[in-house]
């Protein structure tokens, strides 16, 4: 090849370099445009339940931080989920919660595991001001309409 094509295919794999670069962080800036809308569009409607609040991390990087908690969905660090939170230790998708009278039912996804606080028996229900233990996390669920933060069958 000679010097000059060289330099013209040099040139031109820079340009396809750059065009892609600013795509991806187009893409990026779209995806956390729409999540952003969908947050506040659910906020507006009314559709969050709870909250959960970080009270324990072994990096210390995530205490104090509140994640909103709507109807139903799957918390885990993929930007797909629900309740997104980005740490070591949870999975992708590692739980798909749905509400019940109450709490939330928590089904663990993937091989995922999660622990609740206190252990009860029976399947696993999240009721307020319990803890949920997943990744290096320790999360206190709070219903924003709780009477009480005890369980029904107690």
């Amino acid at each position: 090849m000679s010097e000059g094509w060289y330099e013209v295919a040099a040139m031109g794999a820079r340009y396809v370099f750059l065009a892609l670069a600013a795509y991806v962080v187009f893409a990026a800036w779209r995806d956390h445009r729409r999540a952003r809308k969908r947050s506040e569009r659910l906020r507006r409607e009314g559709s969050f339940i709870g909250e959960m609040r970080v009270v324990g991390d072994v990096s210390g990087k995530l205490e104090g931080e509140i994640y909103p908690i709507p109807m139903e969905g799957c918390i885990g660090s993929s930007r797909s989920c629900d309740v997104r939170i980005k740490c070591k230790g949870v999975k992708g998708k590692h739980l798909y919660f749905e509400q019940r009278e109450g709490c939330l039912l928590l089904t663990p996804m993937g091989g995922a595991r999660a622990e609740i606080l206190p252990r009860r028996k029976g399947p696993p229900l999240l009721y307020d001001g319990d803890r949920l233990k997943m990744g290096g996390l320790i999360l206190v669920m709070s219903f924003y309409d709780a009477q009480d933060g005890t369980d029904p069958d107690d």
